[in-house]
């Protein structure tokens, strides 16, 4: 885990540069994030480096994602379409998960436990491609506020829907709602 931070650390400051850049030359971060991303992929710029741990990611990179999305998000317009963003970030997202699972199922061949695990990972909405696409283009405030609430609270359904979903694919048995509290 030592080794870790200091790369963690590298590409937290290659990050900033690149937000930088993606401002300055009016591309969105997420497209500089994902061109810098495959540079250092393809150039070899971090050879030798083992993996990060999922756990760096979890209790580093995500809780910074998110205290950004929220730092930014219109409390007030959370409050006032509190009913729709619940629905759509829980039972919109386990609609989302089994739609993605099914296709990739049906479209790819996968064995529903794969699919459905896949399907829990790409149906989350970024939380950060939505605050972009706000700034740039008008977009009414409810909707506005039903979409960076959704975008925000969707990604704890997701983790959750993830861990129960890795549980039943690598043991073959459902987790129970307390264990899934101590994988989170």
């Amino acid at each position: 885990m030592l080794l870790e931070v200091p790369i963690l650390i590298g590409l937290m400051v290659a990050a900033i540069a690149l937000a930088i850049a993606a401002k300055r030359a009016s591309v969105p971060y997420n497209v500089a994030l994902v061109l810098g991303g495959l540079l250092i992929s393809v150039a070899h710029l971090l050879p030798g480096v083992p993996p990060l741990n999922p756990q760096v990611v979890f209790l580093i990179c995500l809780p910074l994602l998110l205290f950004e999305g929220g730092i930014m998000a219109d409390l007030n317009g959370i409050r006032a379409n509190a009913v729709p963003i619940g629905l759509l970030s829980t039972l919109g997202m386990v609609l989302a998960i089994g739609a993605t699972g099914t296709a990739l199922h049906l479209m790819l061949g996968l064995a529903w436990g794969p699919a459905l695990l896949l399907g829990s990972i790409l149906a989350v909405t970024d939380t950060v491609s939505i605050l972009y696409a706000f700034r740039r283009a008008p977009v009414p405030g409810r909707l506005a506020g039903i979409i960076q609430g959704e975008s925000l609270f969707n990604d704890g359904t997701a983790l959750v829907a993830y861990t129960a979903i890795a549980a039943v694919v690598a043991g073959g048995a459902a987790p129970s709602l307390g264990s899934l509290g101590g994988h989170v």
